[in-house]
């Protein structure tokens, strides 16, 4: 497919898409790509989504969040989820932290499924070619000439080097940066490191957003809630090494009138100790997010203070704008394109007196007579509307 880049969005043709990420589907874990992919095929482009392989290493870890549905959906191989929409968790001989002592001698990254089997699955699906490829996981590098896409694009969404203390993600991404024909980041810090990688080229800015439909849609209160009373303080995401535990911990000993909500897989250590009005709720699945958000008093991106953080373009932001609540978060340097929000309460240092006075002022704003109302807010940041600017851009790509 030759685009013509006159046509208008209406007369746009149909695509095949490739969409190179690290994260599968889950209930629990919707991440941009997961967003794009969705948007894409429900306009009639055919996708299909390519997460990072699993090797026999990862049967170890079999008891993790996500990984027994992981190893699931790989048993299972590439199938069809919605129409338009093909998704493929493959299987690899060893995973990333071996391969890529092996990659600079062999020339080859091992980590990546064969190319023989990704032809083949390819072929299975009616992929003849593909005309744009979108990659976001750095370890992967080396699919790119064994998809031969029309146009390739690097999509970076993290400091991904910083984030998994591994200095060899760099010179993948160096790799890839060299034979892509676009280069997107979803935040200004991520989009700096990619020019100085990339020896000043051009990056494209597209921040991640949010489901409109999805958040704004008014839910009964979800049954995780039953019990609790307000006021209610919440923390939807991934509980990991980039969250202010011990401020949130000091937050809620500083507020024992409001309860502290926190709801996400965990992968770190949780204190024993915790005050009895924070509450670890543990995952919930995409669908029932509003029925907690719009039930709940104040939203909370409670993040440390380094340079990962700072590099994240958080979609929670609008997830939480969307269920009307407001917002008190970390000053992260993602963050202060949006800082002029009336909703949005920062805080310049991490910890716990910072976080507890955004809490305050997050809940007097609730309590304000005049409050805010989100209907039709921010509706250049829904999927939607990132997915359709992203192909007018890629359109505009010169090969």
């Amino acid at each position: 497919m030759i685009w013509d880049v006159s046509c208008s969005k209406r007369q746009r043709p149909k695509v095949n898409i490739a969409f190179v990420s690290h994260s599968a589907f889950h209930p629990a874990m919707v991440v941009g790509s997961h967003q794009l992919a969705r948007v894409w095929a429900k306009l009639g482009h055919r996708v299909i989504h390519v997460s990072l392989p699993l090797t026999p290493f990862h049967l170890s870890r079999i008891g993790r969040p996500h990984m027994k549905q992981r190893f699931d959906s790989a048993w299972g191989g590439a199938t069809e989820r919605e129409p338009n929409l093909i998704e493929w968790v493959p299987l690899a001989a060893v995973p990333w932290d071996v391969a890529k002592y092996l990659s600079a001698p062999l020339g080859h990254n091992f980590s990546v499924p064969l190319a023989k089997r990704i032809r083949a699955v390819l072929s299975r699906f009616g992929f003849s070619s593909i005309d744009v490829a979108l990659i976001d996981e750095p370890r992967m590098v080396g699919v790119e000439p064994v998809l031969q896409a029309r146009k390739t694009v690097y999509r970076a969404t993290d400091l991904y080097a910083q984030y998994r203390g591994d200095p060899s993600i760099l010179d993948a991404e160096r790799k890839i940066l060299a034979s892509a024909d676009g280069i997107f980041a979803t935040s200004d810090p991520v989009a700096r490191h990619l020019r100085d990688l990339s020896g000043g080229r051009e990056v494209d800015v597209f921040r991640n957003g949010f489901d409109a439909d999805h958040f704004r849609e008014r839910r009964d209160e979800d049954p995780s809630l039953a019990g609790i009373d307000g006021p209610r303080a919440v923390y939807v995401g991934a509980i990991d090494h980039r969250l202010d535990l011990d401020g949130v911990v000091g937050m809620a000993l500083r507020r024992p009138d409001l309860n502290v909500l926190m709801y996400g897989p965990t992968t770190i250590s949780l204190p024993a100790d915790s005050p009895s009005n924070l509450r670890w709720m543990g995952p919930i699945t995409y669908d029932r997010l509003p029925a907690v958000l719009q039930h709940c008093d104040v939203a909370m991106l409670p993040l440390v203070d380094n340079e990962e953080n700072h590099g994240r373009s958080p979609m929670k932001y609008f997830e939480y704008r969307s269920s009307n609540i407001p917002i008190a978060a970390f000053a992260a340097e993602s963050l202060a394109p949006l800082s002029s929000s009336d909703s949005l309460f920062l805080y310049q240092q991490a910890g716990a007196s910072g976080l507890g006075e955004a809490v305050d002022a997050a809940l007097a704003f609730r309590r304000d007579p005049q409050g805010f109302s989100t209907t039709n807010l921010d509706d250049d940041m829904s999927w939607q509307q990132i997915a359709s600017r992203m192909l007018t851009r890629i359109e505009s790509l010169h090969l």
